[in-house]
């Protein structure tokens, strides 16, 4: 499983994520991910994320809090994992 680290902005800790599933939605790059190791067989609180800007070496992500984004996104991650994806 792919993992990635991100920033945090609020104090500047690294938190590793586990991808889960990658999508593009009208140029619009989304990570689904789930903290730390993912473990199929765990109920585990997943988080979507999105690309907001890439500097010479680093995208930059941000969780969607969009309700409307949100929701047709979850129903994407949804459909694309099957039973695996339970909301």
């Amino acid at each position: 499983m792919e993992k990635v680290c991100f920033k945090s902005v609020d104090d500047d800790r690294e938190v590793e994520f586990s991808i889960i599933d990658k999508a593009e939605v009208s140029n619009q790059m989304y990570l689904l991910v789930v903290e730390g190791e993912f473990d199929e067989e765990a109920d585990a609180e997943c988080y979507i994320m999105k690309a907001v800007g890439m500097d010479e070496e680093d995208l930059t992500f941000e969780i969607v809090e969009d309700e409307n984004e949100l929701k047709a996104l979850t129903e994407l991650f949804e459909a694309r994992m099957g039973e695996e994806f339970e909301k």
